[in-house]
């Protein structure tokens, strides 16, 4: 029994022993695969940070192409970009996706896209049954829209691409790709029945009312269906109309007003064409005279207006659908008119829907911070009023704070934007916003060549303070310590009380404290003696330059431009003095 005891504890200890090295084993091999997890998403972090920059420099390689393509290398690759490859522009054999005359045929097919969102959905659904030997007001103009959309397609066999920011113009590349994704929507949209059209009017014409059976009526009745494959052309509106997108940027036309136009534009475009499909299935389904007593009851006299008078009547009846008004007026009078509106109201509901919600969206964007704001003021009136503040004084500061709110939210807005931006964009951004602001300043009016990068290090370290109406900014009991810039408001100067001169949006003062750590506020004045003194007099915003920052920014430049700086400042110093 000892015996069997002890080899029985050996036993259990070896087995503890094996659990223990096994769970050791996969603590490791856990470590180890947590590590090569680590490791792989750290690798995939970068390469994807990799991947975003090298979009974002092809895509910016790709915009300033685009502004060089007007600027350089001869007539062919000014109107076309066809030709060797000229300072950043790439070498092309196709026609360039930026050059003008691609541009322009962008514009034009646009153009013809519109065209066929509207006119071309209004005879399919208002003359879809019309004799054929009777000639439409558009014929000539859809022969030469169709012509137009059948070069396109020829022509895009022979414009380059774009692809992740690399331009290719290989010919089998370029080809494979048009194949593959637009060709056979192209040919389904652009089939040519309007010339068809216009053999069987010739036809009609040439015989005197052709007969029922002849070829040319028979092929044109075969071919009416493709007809509404040209509705499909309305999907490549939405990208033909990219082309116009830089108008209402160059207007400087508000964000909020594009959103809204586009969304009405797109609701009346669909309304337009589901009235004119419903009316293609009203008289697909009803015979002439259920329609004519139909236009009766309408109100209409059966005249040469009654085209006019039936796409009123459509257009009233799917607005009154699609916008859930629903008067009874008009109904559907056979299985398939009562089917289609069973589709328009489905259609109509996500329509109305999305509708709301961006028209909602679009508009509280624009009051969110008007909205936020007035709350805050009315706070504000509310605890001077619990108070019984004067009624010159509560004017005085809500005056105040509704300045310094709406300063505080353009400070937030272009924080915002500072942060958003990769460093180049940033980089040209400050470029933009200095617009030589600190290149007026008189002490930094020196001849060396990092100036303008130091200006530009310069005002991306400055801030913006904001003060109200007559409040000091500058005085004998302030240290004169920093440089401002006044971007709004005006500022006045004066000397023991006497004024000296005014100051506005663009000029600045108290530059010679950045270098003198002795420089009062009256440094530089043409003064002797006296305390001079700077003060608001109307609500000032000024950009501050201190003079820690200013050092902080000079130190990482040679003391060269140091030494530039003092020898400006003695000059002028010494002129004023003379």
């Amino acid at each position: 029994l000892p015996l069997f005891l002890v080899m029985r504890s050996v036993m259990r200890g070896a087995k503890r022993g094996r659990e223990a090295e096994h769970q050791n084993s996969s603590k490791l091999d856990h470590a180890k695969d947590d590590s090569t997890m680590r490791e792989a998403a750290a690798r995939d972090l970068v390469e994807r940070r990799h991947r975003t920059e090298e979009i974002l420099r092809n895509e910016k390689l790709m915009h300033r192409q685009r502004d060089q393509m007007v600027m350089e290398g001869g007539i062919l690759r000014r109107v076309f970009g066809i030709g060797p490859k000229v300072g950043g522009l790439p070498g092309s054999k196709l026609v360039h996706p930026f050059s003008m005359f691609h541009q322009a045929i962008t514009a034009f097919m646009a153009m013809m896209l519109g065209y066929s969102s509207i006119i071309s959905t209004f005879i399919i659904g208002f003359s879809f049954y019309q004799d054929p030997c009777i000639r439409s007001m558009f014929l000539e103009f859809d022969m030469f829209v169709d012509t137009c959309f059948m070069v396109e397609i020829i022509y895009t066999f022979f414009v380059g691409r774009y692809q992740d920011g690399f331009y290719l113009d290989s010919l089998r590349y370029v080809w494979k790709q048009y194949l593959w994704e637009g060709f056979l929507f192209d040919c389904v949209t652009s089939v040519p029945v309007s010339f068809f059209e216009y053999q069987t009017i010739q036809e009609c014409l040439a015989g005197n009312d052709a007969p029922e059976n002849s070829r040319g009526l028979r092929f044109i009745r075969m071919l009416k269906p493709l007809k509404l494959f040209k509705i499909l052309r309305i999907l490549k509106l939405g990208k033909a109309l990219e082309i116009f997108k830089a108008i209402p940027d160059r207007l400087k036309i508000p964000t909020y007003i594009t959103r809204l136009s586009k969304i009405i534009f797109s609701s009346l475009l669909l309304v337009h064409v589901c009235a004119c499909l419903w009316w293609l299935v009203k008289t697909t389904f009803s015979d002439d005279e259920k329609i004519n007593q139909f236009m009766i009851s309408r109100g209409s006299d059966l005249g040469d207006l009654v085209l006019w008078d039936q796409y009123v009547t459509s257009f009233y009846f799917v607005n009154t659908i699609f916008y859930t008004v629903g008067f009874g007026d008009v109904v559907g009078t056979n299985n398939a008119e009562m089917l289609f509106c069973t589709f328009l109201f489905y259609l109509s509901a996500l329509v109305f829907g999305t509708l709301l919600a961006e028209v909602q969206d679009a508009l509280g964007r624009v009051r969110a911070s008007s909205r936020n704001k007035e709350n805050e003021m009315s706070q504000i009136v509310e605890f001077l009023r619990a108070k019984n503040v004067p009624y010159d004084l509560e004017r005085d500061i809500v005056h105040w704070v509704d300045f310094q709110l709406s300063q505080t939210h353009a400070l937030a807005v272009s924080e915002m934007v500072m942060q958003a931006v990769p460093e180049q964009l940033k980089e040209q951004l400050n470029v933009h916003l200095h617009d030589d602001l600190l290149g007026d300043v008189e002490l930094f009016q020196i001849e060396n060549e990092l100036r303008e990068k130091f200006l530009l290090d310069l005002y991306s370290s400055m801030t913006t303070e904001i003060f109200s109406a007559f409040m000091p900014i500058g005085s004998p009991n302030l240290p004169a310590d920093r440089l401002y810039i006044i971007t709004e408001g005006t500022v006045i100067c004066e000397v023991d009380g006497d004024f000296l001169y005014s100051l506005h949006p663009g000029m600045g003062f108290g530059e010679y404290g950045l270098l003198d750590e002795t420089a009062t506020w009256q440094t530089g004045l043409e003064i002797v003696g006296g305390q001079a003194k700077y003060s608001a007099i109307t609500s000032v915003v000024c950009r501050c330059l201190k003079r820690t920052t200013f050092k902080l920014v000079l130190r990482a430049y040679p003391p060269s431009i140091h030494q530039d700086f003092m020898d400006r400042m003695k000059a002028i110093l010494e002129d004023v003095e003379r």
